[in-house]
């Protein structure tokens, strides 16, 4: 679910700057990696779709709480943990 500022149909707008455009998992560095790797035919732009907070429950679950506080020495350690994790 998009929130916040958003850009109508990005890649339409960069390929009519003459852009060679490719949209992507944002969270999958492999993917942007393969991208940067192709050969280049022109101006390459990444739409790197995201979702903020990916890889702590925590900021994903509490979204808005975020945008106006700081996290206490006990929330750190909580995001640490879930950062290091293999999966949330």
């Amino acid at each position: 679910h998009a929130r916040g500022l958003q850009i109508s149909n990005p890649a339409e707008k960069l390929s009519a700057f003459g852009c060679e455009v490719f949209e992507a998992d944002g969270h999958d560095v492999e993917a942007i990696r393969n991208i940067l790797a192709e050969p280049q035919k022109k101006t390459k732009a990444i739409v790197a779709n995201t979702v903020k907070g990916f890889g702590c429950k925590a900021l994903c679950e509490n979204h808005y709480e975020w945008h106006r506080k700081s996290p206490t020495d006990e929330q750190i350690c909580v995001l640490v943990e879930e950062l290091n994790a293999s999966s949330i």
